[in-house]
């Protein structure tokens, strides 16, 4: 009985929270929505082969669905709502790649002389990896199922432009997934930066300790905080979102007009990283055999001193009666 006690007064808390935040709750669930949808269509991303069972020579097996659609699911921006954050996450992966990239071309020494033997890229295939259009999926029929094989393509040299375009891709796709959902978004305080113009990180608190008061707001100068400031968007859940429709008509237009703004901003930075590393690549070919025909000169001149070297000594030790090897006094 005790132990049923605490089960009912537990249900009772939990279905509290509930009501007093079921406005916060049906957001942050339909953005789970959101989110998880097309990866259920995509099915799993995991290069290997899986089986469906077929029941008979009559059944069939659904087709597979493009891995190629205008959705953030699958990727490194799946879980990220918030632009500041996706903007950084962006950045980052797109500088990883673009400095490996700018060090194998500067440095032609750590190519290979062998033929068709690539440099290894393990930033552009990390990258590559978190494209679910990178990956081709295939069917073919097997002994009662049908087999689903997943593979990624090939990372080589050639195919840089086209997995960071890729990755261009979806970025502006999630802007797009944004922009559709500013309300959402609002609602939820994920339009804010997750720092100011100075660095700081940006905080919210409650205005009122109890839930059924007050809500979560920004931070800033003159804010009486009832709760301890946090950079949590929603204050921990100690609080909804205090939102009216005149500040919520406010900030949501600097929003879709910020992602349109991006989405522009991330092509021409593309286009122009694009064409400047065009023009390391165009010399490089001429570079790479330039250095191979170097480093092959010099392995050839330290073969000759090493044959040279052999050669002089090679008298020596045939003739038994020099410096080397003098005969015993009798």
């Amino acid at each position: 009985m005790k132990r049923l006690r605490i089960v009912q007064r537990q249900s009772a808390r939990l279905m509290g929270a509930v009501r007093k935040n079921g406005m916060l709750l049906a957001i942050l669930v339909a953005l789970a929505i959101v989110a998880g949808s097309s990866r259920m269509l995509r099915g799993s991303l995991t290069e290997g082969t899986t089986y469906a069972p077929v029941s008979g020579p009559s059944s069939w097996v659904d087709e597979l669905p493009s891995l190629r659609t205008c959705s953030a699911t699958g990727t490194v921006f799946e879980k990220i709502w918030n632009f500041s954050e996706l903007e950084e996450v962006f950045r980052r992966d797109m500088a990883s790649v673009t400095d490996e990239r700018l060090s194998l071309l500067t440095g032609p020494s750590g190519w290979s002389c062998l033929k068709d033997e690539q440099p290894l890229m393990p930033e552009l295939r990390r990258v590559a990896t978190l494209l679910p259009g990178w990956y081709v999926q295939e069917q073919y029929p097997a002994p009662g199922a049908v087999a689903t094989r997943t593979t990624l393509r090939p990372v080589t040299w050639n195919a840089f432009s086209s997995i960071v375009a890729e990755y261009e891709r979806v970025y502006e796709c999630r802007l797009a997934e944004i922009t559709s959902r500013a309300l959402l978004v609002v609602m939820s305080n994920l339009d804010f930066d997750r720092t100011d113009a100075n660095g700081n990180p940006t905080t919210f608190c409650c205005t009122e300790p109890s839930l059924d008061a007050g809500g979560c707001v920004l931070k800033q100068t003159g804010t009486a905080c009832a709760t301890v400031p946090t950079t949590n968007p929603q204050c921990d859940a100690h609080c909804k979102p205090l939102l009216n429709s005149y500040e919520i008509a406010g900030r949501i237009g600097p929003l879709v007009e910020r992602m349109s703004i991006e989405r522009t901003h991330a092509r021409v930075a593309l286009e122009r990283t694009l064409n400047t590393l065009r023009s390391f690549e165009t010399n490089n070919a001429i570079a790479r055999q330039l250095n191979c025909y170097e480093r092959a000169s010099v392995d050839l001149q330290n073969e000759l001193s090493l044959l040279s070297d052999a050669s002089s000594c090679m008298p020596r030790i045939w003739d038994v009666i020099t410096s080397i090897h003098d005969r015993k006094a009798p």
